[in-house]
């Protein structure tokens, strides 16, 4: 079964391998800067006519568990970049390496601009097939379309701290050929891909603003973890029933220590219309739900068969990022 491989040990030793805040300052600064401007900039893309081919996915399915942020507000600044500096191919291309060779592939979505900022968000693969196979397994290439990403997939690593570093570095490759808003980076991703995803954010080694892990392989320890010290990022986690790889209580475990982390209230509140539920009073421009599905541990929440809400999570997870960006 895919993305079976269990990966408490690595989580466990999370904190004494923590890198220090400053990893997340560096990444930060890596990112090939975009300007961002009030003053009647380039409008951003417009996704009004796209289609994710999924009817059973409306907007006003996801009031009350997709809220607490501010990127629909006008007074936002669109990042931009200087005409003639982003030269990468408004296209899909495979094959592109990391410093370190881990392979990932780059969609770009129809209607990019080379000169404003356009969100990233990062697929992290599960164990077993890699980046082309989660790509088609989501489903989710057209639903980023239609919300106006860039998307990435990535293939596995090995979840070294080595290689998570490494995987992080993709937040700061693709900002050099494509723009991108810095402050609108998200991560997702299945099994392994959601643990990475965790670590990505937990551990600061990029400046995202929000995450959706899916069946993520990480436990117990969560209730005394330490919080990330400059995270200011919101989490959308995905849990299967208790399986034959991670039971659910690992994603209760996960939204709890992220909800802990962004002061949010102890306790969610009800379950939304696609049984999602919210952490109440979260830190400004934060917050934090949970979703927990019907599928297999292998079965990513929202692709093209989901036989009930809970399970076509993928408008939603866009929904969510959509509302979240950094300060």
């Amino acid at each position: 079964m895919w993305g079976a491989r269990a990966a408490k040990a690595n989580r466990n030793a999370r904190g004494a391998e923590r890198l220090p805040s400053l990893a997340f300052a560096l990444v930060a600064l890596a990112i090939p800067a975009c300007s961002s401007s009030s003053d009647s900039p380039p409008p951003p893309p417009d996704p009004g006519d796209a289609s994710t081919d999924d009817s059973s996915q409306d907007d006003s399915a996801v009031e009350g568990a997709v809220d607490g942020g501010d990127a629909g507000d006008a007074a936002v600044k669109v990042a931009t970049c200087a005409s003639g500096t982003k030269t990468g191919a408004a296209a899909n291309l495979d094959g592109l390496r990391t410093a370190g060779g881990l392979t990932y592939n780059v969609r770009i979505p129809p209607k990019y601009s080379a000169t404003v900022g356009s969100p990233l968000v990062v697929v992290y693969a599960e164990l077993g097939p890699g980046a082309a196979f989660d790509e088609m397994d989501t489903g989710l290439t057209p639903v980023a379309f239609a919300h106006g990403y860039i998307i990435a997939y990535a293939d596995h690593d090995d979840n070294s701290r080595s290689s998570q570093v490494d995987a992080a570095s993709i937040f700061t490759d693709i900002p050099k050929k494509w723009c991108v808003d810095p402050k609108r980076l998200y991560a997702t991703g299945n099994s392994d891909g959601g643990l990475l995803s965790f670590e990505v954010a937990a551990d600061q080694l990029a400046p995202l603003a929000a995450i959706a892990p899916s069946a993520a392989g990480i436990d117990g320890f969560l209730p005394t973890d330490p919080c990330p010290a400059d995270g200011h990022f919101s989490a959308f986690v995905m849990a299967t029933p208790s399986s034959d790889s991670f039971p659910v209580q690992y994603g209760i475990d996960q939204a709890a220590y992220f909800a802990r982390c962004a002061k949010c209230g102890s306790a969610p509140g009800p379950a939304g219309s696609y049984g999602c539920v919210t952490y109440p009073n979260c830190t400004a421009g934060t917050s934090v739900v949970f979703c927990e599905g019907n599928q297999p541990h292998a079965t990513w929440p929202g692709n093209a068969v989901c036989p009930s809400k809970a399970d076509c999570l993928n408008e939603p997870i866009f929904e969510f990022f959509d509302a979240h960006r950094l300060p």
